[in-house]
């Protein structure tokens, strides 16, 4: 049965990110480091206080995250103000500067900037079209489901019933020979854009639409048009092993200075040093909340979190990137995404401890 009216879920963020364990006594930190190295990769290197920090401010928030204490399975912490890089540190290895890392559910933002594009190119007519007009072959005999809209998918209300903490992805990735197919055979529990369901299941059938309209894999097509004219060329995008479709929803892996390269162009409104890849009015209109929450709001695959004047991408284990526009301020964290019972990585709250610190220093 199809229930309607909105109802206020339990998120599980693929931020059942954070919350912190005990990796024993021994020190699991390097140490201490926060000066930006320099390289030919096309970032700008500057000072906390040429642009702006309280120097002992900033260094106290780092203090934190080198702390055997606090953020053990971190990997990086980088700082960009103005569009320059002010501060940027290591805390396991000076190596993770050239770590891939899994991105996880951060790569949905990705997602999210891929679809404008292919609408500012003419290849999506709207938010407002039908997911069916696009891909009708993997649909049921439901016809409900033939209501659900773009703008369900990309806002997390397309109705299909699926749990991130339930739901089989090993089988998915192997089995099935549709990941598209097998999604749209969910049950379909609410009413297509009445209630906001954080679902993996939405951002993969945008990526099935990405494959469909650009006739290649979402990432072939968002290396060309999103990530090339970034400088960004090293990254691994993982896709379903049956059909190849790209992962919409996680999967994407990138060196952490690249990971705040996309951060940047968000900052920047879709402007990368003054070239357009993303359209301003979609940036705009996709970090706007269309689900308010008490902690917040849900745009086009962007959290915004109205506590710090912000949004951010956010990915399980730690992946985090935090835009601050009124302070024109980027905050990266990296960490092992690969948590479980014994592992378990820094809270969604511990993570914006540092992002608190950090602004604070910002406003000197």
């Amino acid at each position: 049965m199809v229930k309607s009216g909105w109802k206020a879920p339990i998120i599980v963020m693929a931020l059942s990110l954070f919350a912190s364990s005990c990796l024993g006594d021994a020190p699991i930190k390097i140490g201490f480091n926060m000066t930006p190295q320099q390289r030919n990769d096309g970032w700008e290197i500057s000072t906390p206080a040429a642009e702006g920090f309280d120097p002992a401010g900033l260094e106290k928030a780092y203090r934190l995250f080198f702390s055997n204490d606090h953020f053990k399975t971190a990997y990086s912490l980088l700082v960009i103000r103005n569009g320059r890089l002010v501060a940027e540190g290591y805390c396991r290895d000076m190596g993770d500067i050239d770590r891939l890392n899994n991105i996880k559910s951060a790569t949905k933002s990705v997602t999210s900037m891929v679809t404008g594009i292919a609408i500012n190119e003419g290849l999506i007519g709207s938010v407002n079209d039908r997911v069916y007009d696009y891909i009708p072959q993997f649909f049921d005999d439901d016809l409900g489901k033939r209501d659900i809209t773009i703008h369900n998918l990309l806002t997390m209300r397309s109705g299909l019933k699926w749990d991130n903490g339930v739901d089989n992805y090993d089988w998915l990735v192997n089995e099935p020979p549709s990941s598209l197919r097998y999604m749209l055979s969910r049950e379909l529990e609410w009413t297509p854009g009445t209630f906001f369901n954080y679902s993996d299941l939405n951002p993969h059938l945008m990526s099935g639409i990405l494959h469909r309209v650009t006739q290649r894999k979402m990432q072939d097509y968002a290396r060309e048009k999103l990530l090339a004219p970034l400088g960004i060329t090293n990254f691994f995008w993982e896709e379903y092993a049956p059909d190849k479709i790209t992962h919409g929803a996680f999967g994407l892996y990138l060196k952490p200075r690249d990971f705040a390269k996309l951060g940047l162009l968000a900052l920047r409104w879709g402007d990368y040093n003054g070239i357009p890849v993303v359209p301003t009015s979609w940036m705009v209109r996709s970090t706007q909340a269309d689900t308010n929450r008490n902690e917040g709001g849900y745009g086009y695959y962007w959290w915004i979190r109205p506590d710090y004047k912000a949004f951010a991408a956010l990915g399980h284990g730690g992946q985090i990137l935090y835009m601050i526009p009124d302070e024109d301020l980027l905050i990266i964290l990296t960490a092992n995404p690969y948590t479980n019972q014994d592992l378990v990585a820094v809270s969604l709250h511990d993570a914006e401890r540092l992002v608190h610190m950090i602004l604070d220093s910002a406003r000197m």
